[in-house]
């Protein structure tokens, strides 16, 4: 059942939307590549990373097969804690927009 403005729910893309990302490359090298574009290439288009995203995957899961499947070189344990220093601050003036929603939403 919607609102009575037909809207049940805002949706953000947190990363790099909500929140400034560090650089892709910090994540470590995937397949060899250390350069932010390669690895943001194979990121958008990887289903471990779809999978994680949707819930799908734990977050000790996603690591392992990550680290498995882009032959990073480095245990699950180091990609994980990358993974998780990865999202930096809040942009400006995200909070007054979010403040400013109908708090029915």
């Amino acid at each position: 059942m919607s609102g009575a403005s037909g809207i049940d729910a805002v949706l953000f893309d947190v990363g790099g939307v909500i929140l400034r990302l560090a650089d892709i490359a910090t994540l470590g090298s995937f397949n060899g590549h250390a350069e932010s574009q390669p690895i943001k290439d194979l990121w958008s288009r990887c289903d471990i990373v779809r999978a994680h995203e949707t819930g799908a995957l734990s977050a000790e899961a996603f690591a392992q097969r990550m680290v498995e499947a882009y032959a990073m070189g480095c245990a699950a344990e180091d990609f994980l804690t990358r993974f998780c220093a990865w999202p930096q601050e809040v942009f400006p003036g995200v909070e007054e927009i979010l403040a400013d929603l109908d708090p029915r939403l």
